[in-house]
C-alpha cells in the first residue's frame, strides 16, 4: 500500500516475477520494510514451503556451514544428534538473507558454493543433498558495501528492488501511521497543521519511528497527536525548528496543500468514492470539493486506485 507513484510502479514490476524462482535483491535504509516485503514476495509466490530469515551479520564465522547446512550426529563434540540447517528447512520455501553485505567472508564463500551447484552436505556428512529454495537477500542502503563479493552479488541480484525512505515519499507517512493505529483498533484525528509537520520530517528511522509514534499515541490515548507526544518520539529539535528548516525545502503553503490532498483522498477512500458523503466528512460543498480535487490532480474516483491505495495490502514500513 503506497501513494507514491514511483514506488507503486516499481511494486507492479516486482509482482510480475513473484511466482518465479528468480533471486531478488532488496536495498534500502533500515526501517524501509525489506523483510516485510520479502515475506510478501514469498506469500504471493505460491511456494508451499516456509519462509526463513537468516540475519547474516549475526552468524558466527566458525559456525557458518552448520547454520546453513546443519550437521550429522557425532560431527563434533556437542553434536549429540543430527540437525537440519536453514537451507534444508527452507526446502520448497524461501530463504531471506538479511543484510547479506554484513556476512563474514566464510559465510559468503559457503553461500556462493551452494548457489553455484544447488547441492550441499551437512557438516560431518558424506551424502550430497539438494533443495528447492527461493533466495531473497537485502543490503542496507542503495549500494552494497565493498566487503560483499562481486560474484555473490551477481548471483543474488536476479532482480533488484530499492525501497525508498519515507522522506522521499511523504504522502505515505499518514497512510502508514493510520494502518499501524487501525491494526490496534484506533482511528487518528490529526489536525492538518500536524499532518503537514509529519510529512516534512526526515524520519531517519523510517517505519520504526512511525511504529514508535503509533505506540506513544495509543499509550497516551492521544489520537489527535499533540506536540508533546510528537516530540517524545522525534525530539524537541525536530518539532520546534521544523517550520524554519522545512521552509528551505518546501513553502508552508505547499506543505498544507499536501495535507489537504491527503484529507481529500482519505475521505474518498472511506466513502468508496461517494463525493456527497466525502463532502459531509470534509465539511465542504460539492463545488469546493471538485475545485480542490482539480487543484490536487484528483480528477475522479479512479484516481484513488491510481494512487495505489488498497485496503487489502499492508504497507511496508518495517524491516
Amino acid at each position: 500500500m503506497t501513494r507514491s507513484v514511483r514506488l507503486g510502479e516499481s511494486l507492479e514490476e516486482l509482482k510480475k516475477i513473484t511466482a518465479s524462482k528468480i533471486s531478488v535483491l532488496l536495498s534500502g535504509e533500515s526501517g524501509t520494510g525489506k523483510e516485510l516485503l520479502a515475506q510478501t514476495i514469498h506469500e504471493e509466490s505460491g511456494r508451499v514451503g516456509q519462509f526463513f530469515t537468516l540475519h547474516c551479520g549475526s552468524v558466527n564465522e566458525t559456525l557458518a556451514e552448520v547454520e546453513l547446512f546443519g550437521h550429522e550426529k557425532g560431527a563434533f563434540t556437542d553434536a549429540v544428534k543430527e540437525r537440519r540447517g536453514i537451507v534444508e528447512a527452507a526446502d520448497k520455501g524461501t530463504l531471506f538473507l538479511d543484510a547479506i553485505d554484513e556476512a563474514s567472508p566464510t559465510l559468503q564463500a559457503v553461500l556462493l558454493s551452494y548457489l553455484q551447484t544447488g547441492h550441499f552436505r551437512r557438516v560431518g556428512g558424506e551424502q550430497d543433498r539438494e533443495t528447492d529454495v527461493r533466495i531473497l537477500a537485502s543490503i542496507t542502503g542503495a549500494k552494497a558495501s565493498e566487503s560483499l563479493r562481486d560474484d555473490l552479488l551477481y548471483r543474488l541480484a536476479g532482480f533488484q528492488f530499492q525501497l525508498t525512505p519515507l522522506r522521499d515519499r511523504p504522502e505515505d507517512v499518514l497512510l502508514i501511521l493510520d494502518y499501524l493505529l487501525e491494526s490496534d483498533g484506533y482511528v487518528a484525528n490529526i489536525k492538518p497543521e500536524i499532518q503537514a509537520l509529519l510529512m516534512t520530517q526526515p524520519w531517519p528511522g523510517n517505519g520504526w519511528q512511525l511504529k514508535h509514534l503509533a505506540r506513544h499515541m495509543v499509550a497516551k490515548d492521544d489520537m489527535e497527536l499533540s506536540m508533546e507526544t510528537l516530540s517524545s518520539v522525534l525530539g524537541p529539535l525536530d518539532c520546534e525548528e521544523a517550520s524554519a528548516s522545512d521552509q528551505r525545502t518546501a513553502p508552508v503553503g505547499e506543505l498544507l496543500g499536501l495535507a489537504e490532498r491527503e484529507l481529500i483522498l482519505r475521505a474518498l477512500e472511506e466513502t468508496a468514492g461517494n463525493k456527497t458523503e466525502a463532502c459531509k466528512r470534509l465539511g465542504i460543498s460539492r463545488r469546493t470539493l471538485y475545485r480542490r480535487m482539480e487543484k490536487h490532480g484528483i480528477v475522479s474516483k479512479d484516481n484513488v486506485s491510481k494512487d495505489n491505495v488498497s485496503k487489502e495490502d499492508p504497507p511496508v514500513p518495517l524491516d
